[in-house]
């Protein structure tokens, strides 16, 4: 079964949405959600006719956001971004809650209807809705939450590094926030998490390790059935926590893609082998992320301690600078 680069169960069931403030830059505020669509693109929201993508959804630590990119524009000029998202900006977010979204570390689109889900050093994890200006649920994650996945029954799981924990969390209307964990399982250093939709499973990245949790649709709960070293060189098996970082299908949807401290990999989930994934010597990258067309496979790759302001070709052939920001995880925009 074809899976995305985003991790994207097939048609999973979301609560209703409340409303959220949409913010959008510049000139085209008003303008009509989801006017474009390109070269395989879900399409974009706050696009234009002089904004024809392809996008990229980006954490923008600098200023706590999410942000979506057109590759095109000039990143010089407001109008390249084409919708944001703010929590502090957000009415439907308790004040004392703003700051579980500093730090934003992952966005990922989830779905047909224009959801990303999105999740904060700060502790937080919350689905926005952006074709419909509406905020579906948030909730407190904590342990420094680093990625999380869409399951197809609704639920969601999210993995926190220094706090070393994958969690399953649960909407529940009567509750606040309505996203409430109702499993907590261990992994060092966890960093990265996808569904895999063939197998009935989630993968989980973090430290030396890639492990293999089942999901009972019918109990919603995850079993721990696989774990595996990654083939990490000798400096960075000598580091006690650090290892795998980003973890995201290719754009065959058959293997994954990984990168670790020093390397980029492939990982194939029937076989459990890993392969170098050119270029293979990439270190400290953040984010992977695939496009059938140039400028393909985009990194997020740190330059200032954990953060750049560029995101750039895997290969190194094209790049872009926004002024005045700090990327963490850059991923392309409905794929």
């Amino acid at each position: 079964m074809m899976r995305d680069n985003n991790s994207r169960p097939p048609n999973p069931r979301l609560p209703s949405s409340n409303p959220f403030r949409r913010i959008v830059t510049g000139s085209i505020i008003g303008i009509i959600f989801g006017a474009i669509a390109v070269i395989g693109q879900t399409q974009a929201p706050g696009a234009t006719l002089l904004n024809t993508g392809p996008f990229i959804l980006a954490c923008e630590q600098a200023s706590a956001r999410i942000i979506l990119i057109d590759v095109q524009a000039d990143w010089n000029d407001d109008d390249a971004i084409v919708w944001q998202w703010q929590a502090s900006n957000d009415a439907h977010i308790a004040p004392e809650h703003h700051s579980w979204f500093s730090n934003p570390s992952d966005a990922k689109y989830i779905g047909g209807d224009q959801r990303v889900l999105t999740v904060a050093s700060g502790g937080g994890m919350a689905v926005i809705d952006t074709a419909s200006g509406r905020i579906v649920g948030y909730g407190y994650v904590g342990g420094n939450p680093h990625s999380a996945t869409l399951l197809p029954d609704g639920h969601i799981v999210t993995v926190s590094s220094t706090g070393d924990l994958v969690q399953l969390f649960e909407y529940q209307e009567d509750a606040s926030p309505k996203y409430q964990v109702i499993q907590k399982l261990s992994l060092t250093d966890t960093h990265g998490v996808v569904w895999d939709d063939s197998r009935g499973c989630v993968w989980a990245l973090g430290g030396k390790q890639i492990k293999r949790f089942d999901y009972d649709l019918e109990q919603s709960s995850l079993t721990l059935v696989t774990t595996l070293d990654l083939p990490i060189n000798e400096k960075t098996l000598q580091q006690p926590r650090h290892g795998g970082h980003d973890l995201t299908w290719d754009l065959s949807g058959e293997k994954l893609a990984l990168s670790d401290t020093d390397n980029l990999w492939t990982f194939d989930p029937k076989s459990h082998a890993f392969a170098p994934l050119p270029p293979h010597h990439l270190r400290h990258v953040k984010s992977i992320s695939h496009l059938s067309q140039p400028p393909h496979t985009i990194v997020m790759q740190a330059t200032t301690e954990w953060w750049s302001d560029t995101i750039r070709s895997a290969d190194g052939t094209w790049e872009k600078t926004l002024p005045d920001v700090k990327f963490y995880k850059a991923r392309w925009w409905g794929l």
